[in-house]
């Protein structure tokens, strides 16, 4: 069910071509290759598609190894990051959050709470950001935000740049942009940014913007305070409840 056309009659198709193909070359090729041929891969993906497919973005699942191994562990963190804030619905394959779960939440937390990384635009192209630097512009509603997730291995230093015309107006004069992963005001001229990145570092840079609320501190069960803690229960072969 990965064909887009499937997409004229289901809600949602698989990404199948990013998650078995697409993503296997950042293991083969460096980082300045692979970051531009993935940026224009998703754009040329997204013109040849059917209108406002919605593609569920994942790194792995049944028909692939475990992630963490293929990549590392902080590679998969970057990619999971990526695979949330481009177009799209981020799917989360069984178990693969063991050992990640802190860094799951805060990037589906920013998914979350900013409309354009949900139902907002994307552009693949009009973004400039450092060698290895993969980015992305998401825009909706008047609003605009930058994703940014560093797939060079290394820590990355530079100047990340948006064309006035790629922005709506409303976001056009923004004197500051806000890291949306530490909070912090990044400041903004003519739509050019500075930012430091560590290795397979990710952020979002939203124009104009207050800071995200605070995740909720996860009780002893493992639930965030105030959620339904109502689990599903499942019977085993045995009749034992799980």
């Amino acid at each position: 069910m990965g064909a887009s056309i499937h997409g004229a009659v289901s809600d949602s198709t698989y990404d199948f071509d990013l998650c078995y193909h697409v993503l296997h070359d950042f293991r083969k090729s460096p980082p300045e290759v692979f970051v531009p041929r993935l940026r224009r891969w998703l754009h040329e993906q997204q013109c040849a598609e059917i209108p406002d497919l919605v593609r569920m973005r994942h790194v792995e699942s049944h028909d692939s190894l475990r992630s963490g191994l293929w990549y590392g562990a902080d590679a998969q963190r970057a990619l999971v990051a990526l695979t949330a804030w481009i177009h799209g619905i981020p799917m989360v394959y069984h178990e693969m959050e063991d050992g990640h779960y802190e860094a799951y939440r805060r990037i589906f937390h920013v998914r979350r709470e900013v409309e354009e990384l949900n139902t907002g635009a994307a552009d693949y192209l009009s973004v400039s950001a450092p060698e290895g630097v993969f980015a992305c512009l998401r825009t909706g509603a008047g609003r605009a935000s930058v994703v940014l997730v560093n797939l060079s291995g290394k820590p990355v230093r530079g100047a990340v740049a948006v064309p006035a015309e790629a922005l709506p107006e409303t976001a056009r004069g923004a004197g500051w942009a806000r890291d949306l992963m530490t909070g912090a005001k990044v400041a903004a001229r003519g739509g050019r940014m500075e930012v430091s990145l560590p290795s397979f570092g990710h952020t979002v840079l939203r124009f104009g913007a207050r800071a995200l609320p605070g995740l909720a501190p996860v009780t002893g069960e493992g639930f965030p305070a105030g959620a339904d803690r109502k689990r599903t229960r499942m019977k085993s072969s045995h009749g034992k409840v799980n």
